[in-house]
């Protein structure tokens, strides 16, 4: 079952109710609760730029009072601490400022209301004339948004939550004046999903690791052995899609591959398709997913309409079980010279330094896995690539060494000029990448900075070409190919999903773009189509010349990017190397610039902008999260930096501010021409990045396309 649908569904009915969604009672009355499941489950599909989840952030946050305060229905001096946590996440899902989200700091407002002292010390409670109702959602929301900010959860609130486990190793919903359960009889399912997420984003102690391995055994004996899906408990304890949605999403981020399938069965088997709607009242309603077996035979029978606010809930935490992909978070390595072949060099451990020129026609094993951190089980890993010293002109093709040479490149290069650029590569299954050097020798460097796991949601692809403009040349299956040059301040539409090895419902890919024998100096920019086009370059060129850059970007809905050429004409050529599905952990923004230090230039937010060009020697602190559509809670971060009206030769090194500075560059430039390279880094925990400038004066830009986390 298709995650795609279910999505395009919810973003329908949001946009036919106004952006939010109403109680089954009276749908003029918004359910706040339920609009934000709506847009965590959008963020989670990688959908939270979309107008549907902008927009329905947009109302919470004009209303937000009325969510985690009763004032509206008299309840004076009431704050309700599940609905604040509920909110804190939704507000981080989206990037929003969660200091001054609605005119309320949602992080303080969820610190207040932690007990300190006594029996139920690091309980989040309600204030509240009704009397305290806080239960075991609130707790685990509250810590799990509290632990993606810089302060991370308190301890006493994850000792309180832990408390609330039973023997059988569920977690309990409802709380009461006692500190934890007693009895099997308290626990509940959705509870103890909503608490495994938690747990996890608290990197788990031992102790907390126990506690999911017991909660897991839990939930495993709530699946229907027959029909794959979970059981409740009271109103729901008959097996439902919205409890196996949250049951199959920790399952999946466990590794329990079985039961999240089963489950995925289940739920697929009450999502309405084509095939079962047509002709009947639930056509038009494609996507929705049933409570039940009852619910979906009665919306054959007589449509949706009459429970829809049902099918709304059902289908936002449905959903969550078909985008509960393995997580591609790259992860981080002490940036790290694995390869350096000029004489004299050397590498983090000697291996593979000194050798000399590659020759062209040649090809250069170089050992990753094993090496540096990285694993030797990888499945692909983010290199910095660098030729220096060339012969001639010419260009290196990077891929896994256990499969054939492409038809692509990942770096071109001309006589002596280092030129270097990031390559997003797979690894063989001994972990080792291939450098094909052409047309003349070369010095090679290579640089590692992070890794992808081997179950990682980020899919590694034989590099493959999808476009290249230019006469008598070729693409992985013949098409967008030879139409010449493309005229700047034209637009290119590439169609990139179900080529290459593209899945056709991917979410963002990693391509490396080159401009080819351009008429005049210009730039590329590149961007999902139905976006905007940015304010934001991933590509300057200047005449004649051949420049690579590689670029991380979302597909629009219709698997296409666009490539938008600027000032003068030139061709494009665009190799694919890889896939995130949605749901996998990558989240693509808008390209939004974060920093420019040239004199009278701007940045989305007004910061970071017009300081003049920085100092060689010096580094500049760069705050990226809560910025351009990263969250706050966000891990890495793809950026696109610039080094531009250089005095001399340099070199620009970007890494996270909390650690010590690696004796590994990202970008090499020579003069005053414009270099670009991409860069996944990182984040300090402070949400920053540090870019240090070495050997000569330079102006600095920085854009950003994504993150993790």
């Amino acid at each position: 079952p298709s995650a795609a649908p279910a999505l395009s569904w919810l973003e329908s009915q949001l946009a036919g109710h106004g952006g939010v969604f109403g109680y089954a009672f009276d749908l003029t009355v918004t359910d706040w609760g339920l609009t934000i499941d709506a847009i965590l489950a959008l963020d989670a599909g990688g959908r939270s730029a979309g107008a549907a989840a902008t927009t329905a952030t947009a109302a919470l946050a004009a209303h937000l009072g009325d969510y985690i305060t009763g004032e509206a229905f008299g309840d004076v001096g009431s704050h309700y601490s599940g609905p604040i946590g509920k909110a804190l996440l939704a507000a981080e899902a989206q990037g929003a400022d969660i200091h001054a989200f609605g005119g309320v700091d949602l992080e303080a407002a969820s610190r207040a209301r932690l007990v300190t002292g006594g029996t139920v010390d690091g309980r989040f409670s309600d204030a509240s004339t009704f009397g305290d109702n806080s239960n075991g959602f609130g707790q685990a929301l509250n810590v799990l948004a509290l632990s993606k900010t810089p302060a991370g959860a308190p301890s006493n609130a994850v000792e309180y939550l832990l408390a609330q486990q039973c023997p059988s190793g569920g977690f309990r919903l409802f709380y009461d004046a006692t500190r934890g359960c007693a009895s099997d009889a308290e626990a509940d399912t959705d509870s103890t999903s909503f608490a495994i997420e938690a747990l996890l984003a608290l990197a788990p102690t031992p102790a907390q690791q126990a506690a999911v391995t017991g909660a897991v055994t839990f939930l495993r004996g709530q699946q229907d052995p027959v029909t794959g899906g979970f059981h409740g408990t009271g109103p729901t304890a008959a097996a439902n899609t919205n409890t196996t949605g949250l049951a199959v999403r920790a399952l999946t981020t466990l590794g329990a591959a079985g039961p999240a399938a089963f489950g995925r069965d289940f739920i697929g088997s009450l999502q309405l398709e084509a095939a079962h709607t047509s002709g009947t009242p639930a056509a038009g309603d494609e996507g929705a997913i049933a409570l039940n077996q009852g619910a979906y035979d009665d919306g054959l029978t007589s449509g949706v309409e009459p429970s829809r606010p049902q099918w709304w809930r059902a289908t936002t935490q449905a959903v969550l079980a078909l985008i509960s992909l393995p997580r591609a978070d790259p992860q981080p390595v002490t940036p790290s010279r694995l390869l350096d072949t000029r004489a004299g060099a050397s590498t983090v451990d000697g291996q593979q330094s000194g050798a000399g020129l590659t020759p062209a026609g040649s090809t250069l094993i170089l050992q990753v896995g094993g090496r540096a951190g990285v694993p030797t089980d990888a499945a692909a890993v983010v290199l910095n690539i660098t030729a220096d010293g060339a012969t001639g002109p010419g260009f290196i093709t990077a891929y896994p060494c256990d499969a054939n040479l492409p038809l692509t490149s990942s770096l071109n290069f001309v006589a002596d000029t280092p030129v270097a650029n990031a390559v997003v590569t797979g690894l063989s299954s001994t972990g080792t990448a291939c450098l094909f050097v052409g047309t003349n020798s070369v010095n090679l460097i290579a640089d590692v900075g992070s890794f992808f796991p081997a179950a990682s949601g980020y899919h590694a692809l034989t590099p493959a070409r999808l476009l290249d403009t230019r006469t008598g040349e070729s693409t992985v299956d013949s098409r967008q190919v030879g139409a010449g040059s493309t005229a700047g301040g034209s637009t290119l539409v590439l169609p990139v999903a179900g080529r290459g090895g593209v899945d056709a419902n991917a979410d963002a890919v990693v391509l490396n773009v080159t401009a080819v024998g351009a008429t005049g100096p210009g730039v590329v920019t590149v961007y999902a189509c139905d976006s905007g086009r940015p304010l934001a370059s991933n590509l300057n060129f200047v005449a004649g010349s051949i420049t690579a850059n590689t670029v991380v970007t979302r597909l629009a809905a219709d698997g296409t990017v666009c490539l938008y050429v600027g000032a003068n004409a030139v061709n494009l050529v665009a190799d694919v190397n890889g896939y995130f599905p949605a749901g996998s952990g990558y989240h693509a923004v808008a390209p939004a610039r974060l920093l420019d230090n040239r004199a009278g230039e701007s940045t989305m937010d007004g910061l970071q902008a017009g300081a003049g060009s920085t100092a060689a020697g010096s580094t500049i602190v760069l705050p990226v999260a809560g910025r351009g559509g990263v969250a706050l809670g966000a891990t890495t971060v793809v950026l696109n930096v610039t080094a531009v009206g250089a005095s001399g030769p340099g070199f620009v090194t970007v890494f996270p501010c909390d650690s010590t500075r690696p004796l590994a560059s990202n970008l090499n430039f020579v003069d005053a021409t414009a270099t670009p390279n991409a860069v996944v880094a990182r984040l300090s925990a402070d949400g920053t990045v540090c870019l240090f400038v070495g050997t000569n004066p330079v102006n600095l830009v920085a854009d950003v396309s994504g993150y993790f986390g």
